[in-house]
């Protein structure tokens, strides 16, 4: 729920990051200073995402040592986690894994 909450701030920090770069661009002067505002504003977008993740990296790394998941998803998973809109879906399949890794155990 965390990580869909996140989601327009991400929206909101690009479409601003965006503007203010394109007008940095334009206005002559200002266009040596574009590469640095890009990477600060990345730099604040990326910092909440890894935050947010983390406790999927942690749920993803303790499934594999529990052998809930196979390795290939393991890694797949710890890589989706850590790029933007990915992570939500990886959160969402790493929850479905985990449910019917859950529901085989209770058959057994």
């Amino acid at each position: 729920m965390l990580k869909l909450c996140m989601v327009p701030f991400y929206l909101l920090v690009f479409i601003g990051g965006f503007a203010i770069s394109t007008a940095m661009i334009v206005i002559p002067g200002f266009f040596l200073a574009a590469p640095i505002v890009i990477g600060l504003l990345a730099v604040i977008d990326y910092v909440p995402l890894l935050f947010t993740s983390s406790y999927g990296f942690v749920a993803t790394v303790h499934s594999r040592k529990q052998n809930l998941i196979t390795n290939t998803s393991a890694t797949i998973l710890l890589i989706l986690h850590a790029l933007f809109i990915a992570d939500v879906i990886a959160a969402i399949v790493l929850y479905i894994m985990l449910r019917k890794a859950n529901n085989e155990n209770r058959k057994s």
